[in-house]
């Protein structure tokens, strides 16, 4: 049985299409993007706006309805929307341009990378933090990690990521359940350790100071 989606989307565009569509139209919105016939800029007007509900939309009790709509214009499953608008509220705190493919890190690769270009247990402690969160403290945690790897200049592939968190958001749904969360978390795991022990770097990963886990708290009280 084909499952009930969200809206009158043709039911012909598999979750995988819908899913690359919705991110491109994340990417869409990063600064310096052109959006439209017009030709306007992503730092100003409607995209601004737009990356300013998405930061905000994890801190209100009601849905955001600007969200909600960027979110269900791409006909999500409906056992997925969590995960989409999760997505969507990481990529506010993380607006990047689409980066080429073979330039894009997973979640784990991207903090591994990190942490192979610094001193001391912080971001060591970010990952620890992930694999051990509970799934109402998770979104808590990636916003720290997602912010924390922008600020680095590496580049996340928030297809990859969208569907990690499908995964991790299933509770049961869509034939996953915890065998699923729990070979996902071994993976994000496994690529940590490969990409920290690897003595590439991403440009910029170097330079970028590692916040502290009171200005994390503090940007997180300020949304």
């Amino acid at each position: 049985m084909t499952e009930q989606s969200t809206s009158t989307t043709p039911a012909s565009r598999v979750p995988r299409e819908r899913q690359e569509a919705f991110v491109r139209s994340l990417y869409a919105l990063a600064p310096g993007q052109r959006l439209g016939s017009d030709g306007q800029d992503a730092t100003q007007g409607t995209a601004r706006d737009v990356l300013a509900h998405l930061r905000r939309s994890a801190t209100q009790d009601q849905p955001n309805l600007t969200v909600c709509s960027l979110v269900f214009e791409h006909d999500p499953p409906r056992s997925q929307v969590h995960a989409w608008l999760l997505t969507a509220n990481l990529f506010g705190h993380a607006p990047q341009a689409a980066p080429a493919a073979r330039e894009r890190y997973s979640l784990g690769s991207a903090l591994g990378q990190l942490a192979s270009g610094r001193q001391g247990d912080g971001v060591k402690r970010r990952m620890e933090h992930l694999l051990a969160a509970e799934p109402t403290s998770l979104p808590y945690y990636l916003r720290q990690a997602v912010r924390l790897v922008y600020q680095a200049g590496i580049p996340l592939d928030f297809l990859k990521l969208l569907q990690d968190l499908v995964v991790l958001l299933s509770h049961g749904q869509d034939g996953q359940g915890s065998d699923g969360r729990d070979r996902l978390l071994l993976r994000w795991a496994a690529e940590y350790h490969g990409a920290s022990r690897s003595e590439k770097n991403t440009e910029g990963s170097k330079e970028a100071e590692l916040e502290t886990d009171d200005d994390l708290n503090a940007d997180d009280e300020a949304l």
